[in-house]
Order: C-alpha cells, then structure tokens, then sequence
C-alpha cells in the first residue's frame, strides 16, 4: 500500500470518529429533551387527577359528613404524595444511570488517550516502530516469524494431503471406468465369437449336408453340439473366475462366490457322476445297492468339505474384524496423542505470551522510573 492510500484511509478513519461523536452528542441533546417533556407530562397528569379527585370530595362534601372528607383526603394526599416520590425517585435513578454511563464513557476516552501518548495504543503503520520503542527484541520478532513459518508449512501439507486424496479418489474413479468399459468389451467380444461359431458350424453342417448321408450328420451335429456346451461352461467357469478375482473384500461378495464355486462343483460332480454312469439322463437314475452306497459316501464327503470350507471362511472373516478393530484402536490412540501434544504446545505458547507480557510490563516500568528519577535531578539541578 502507497503512503497516500494509507494517509486517506487515516483522513477517513478520522472522520468516521467525529461523525460518531456528533451523532452521540444528538442523541445525548434528544434523550434530554425526552425527558423534560416526560416530567412536564407527568406534572400535567397529576395535577389533572388531584383536580378531579377534588371535585369528587367536593361531591362527597355535599352527600356526606366531614369526617369522612378529612380521612378521604388525607388518603388521598398520602397516595399523590407516594406516586410523586416513586415517580421522583424512578427520575433520580435514570438520571443517575445516564450520568454513571456517561462518567464512564468519559472516563476510556481518558484512558484511550493516554494509551496513545504513551505508546500502547498505536496507528496504522506505527506497529513496527513502536514495537521496537517498547523495547521489543530482534529474538521475539524472530520467534514470531517462525511461528508462522510453521503455520504456512502446516496449511500447505495440509493442502498436498487434499490434492493427494483428491488424485487417489479420481483414479480409482478412472480404474473402475476402464474396467467396466473392459467387462463390456469382453462380453462384446464372447458374443462375437459365439455369433461367429454359429455361423461357421451352420456353413460345416450345410456343406456335410450336401456331401454325405443322414447319419453322419446327425453324428456331426451331436459332437458339435456337446463341443459347444462344454464351450459355453467353460468361458462361464471363466467368467465366474474372473467375477470372483474383482469382487474380493466384503461379506456378500464372498458369499456369491461361494455359493458360485458350491453350483461349480455340483456341476463338475453330476458331469463325474453322468461320465461313471451313475446320473442318467432325465427320470433314468440308474445302479444297484452299490452305486447308491458309493453316491452316499461322496455326497458325505462333499457335505462335510462344504462344512469345512465355511468354518475356514468364518475364521478368516473373524479375523479380518479383529484385525480392523485393532487398527480403528490405533487410530483414535494416535488421534488422542496428538490432541495431548497439540493442548501441550499451546499451554506453552500462553506460558510463553504471559511471560513476554510480563517482560514488557517491567521493562515500562524501569524505563518511566527511570525518567522519572532524571526529571526530579534536572529539577534539583535548576
């Protein structure tokens, strides 16, 4: 800022006071005014009803005997008198109050003033001279500039940590796009090819078709078509894989694999089974007494696999939440740390303001003792 941006900025300051002050010294004038017009009203109220009130004696006068008006109208006069004295008493108080208010407000421009002559108060652009008039040091300036320093370091970490989170959260938010857009283009691509070997299988059993006899077709088609099954299951089991290798993490997730690799190996033991000769194609389950003991035995050891993959599954997710409760454990131990460190360092920041305070307070001192004490030998001198 140029001096005279800061000498207008001064003019203005200044002029802004004595429109403060004139505006306060009006509405001390009004407030008077005010309350002269409220005394005379009141003095009017009461004497409009001391006169009515007399008129109603005069009344009671003609109706009634004369004790009877003498007690009324001491009665009368004992309350007029009260009301006048509690109306007198409520003047008094607020003239007291406003003159209280106004010794005071006298009494910190007083003090005001003579902060400024002696320094402790200052104006735009004095702070650094006066400072060091006050007998600051090149050390506390110092301290004050590493202060903040470290304040400036802080808030920039802090800024890198958000520009770090911010980075993390859109890449993942990058990763997941092209991922997906991945999944679409595989699916795209098994559509593709599915479409492809249609077509192809179609052209190769026209072809045979034209070439050679009915039974060889039919022989053709049967072998195309288990090919293409066992196709279809495998680029499933493949896509399940794949599924089970992104989805990692999270209960339910888990689950659908594992109920995903439960209808895997029930496929892949009915195909065993069918291949033995133990399944039979639709309502021809065939075997003896002893194929259906084998089929009993298998299907106790695949029970009791299934029981022991989940106890396993169980273990892990156990440990799993333990594992993370340990680390939200840490977490608020650290956090709580820091909270002590940071109390800890403000403590000693006050400790170190009050002291510095105290410094400076004795440091005045000894300087106007000190001017004191010159002043009374130049007087002895003269």
């Amino acid at each position: 800022m140029k001096k005279g941006e800061k000498d207008s900025e001064k003019r203005e300051g200044g002029g802004k006071r004595k429109k403060e002050e004139k505006s306060k010294e009006r509405e001390k004038r009004e407030n008077k005014k005010r309350r002269k017009r409220c005394e005379k009203e009141r003095e009017e109220k009461g004497r409009e009803r001391f006169e009515e009130r007399r008129i109603a004696r005069l009344g009671k006068e003609r109706e009634g005997g004369e004790e009877e008006r003498d007690e009324s109208d001491r009665s009368e006069i004992g309350e007029e008198e009260k009301r006048e004295r509690g109306d007198k008493r409520e003047e008094n108080e607020k003239e007291r109050k406003t003159e209280s208010k106004e010794k005071r407000r006298e009494e910190r421009k007083e003090r005001r003033r003579e902060n400024k002559e002696r320094g402790m108060i200052m104006r735009k652009g004095e702070r650094k001279e006066k400072g060091r008039e006050r007998g600051e040091t090149e050390e506390k300036r110092s301290e004050r500039k590493k202060e903040r320093e470290e304040k400036r370091r802080i808030e920039e970490r802090r800024g890198r940590r958000r520009e770090k989170k911010e980075e993390k959260r859109e890449s993942e938010e990058r990763e997941k796009r092209e991922n997906k857009k991945e999944k679409e283009r595989e699916k795209r691509g098994e559509k593709e090819r599915g479409k492809r070997k249609e077509r192809d299988l179609r052209r190769a059993r026209l072809a045979k078709e034209r070439e050679g006899g009915e039974e060889e077709r039919d022989e053709s088609d049967r072998s195309e078509m288990e090919k293409r099954k066992r196709e279809k299951e495998e680029t499933r089991e493949r896509e399940g894989e794949r599924k089970r290798k992104e989805k990692r993490g999270g209960r339910r997730e888990r689950e659908k694999n594992r109920e995903e690799e439960e209808r895997r190996e029930q496929r892949e033991e009915k195909r065993e089974q069918r291949e033995k000769g133990m399944i039979t194609r639709k309502g021809e389950r065939g075997g003896g007494e002893k194929e259906r003991r084998t089929r009993r035995r298998e299907e106790e050891k695949r029970e009791k696999e299934r029981e022991r993959r989940q106890r396993r599954i169980e273990v892990s997710e156990k440990r799993v939440g333990e594992r993370k409760r340990e680390k939200s454990k840490r977490g608020e131990e650290r956090r709580e740390k820091e909270g002590e460190e940071i109390g800890e360092k403000r403590e000693e920041e006050e400790r170190k303001k009050e002291s510095n305070k105290r410094r400076l307070k004795k440091e005045r001192r000894d300087e106007n003792k000190k001017r004191k004490g010159e002043k009374g030998k130049r007087k002895e001198r003269d």
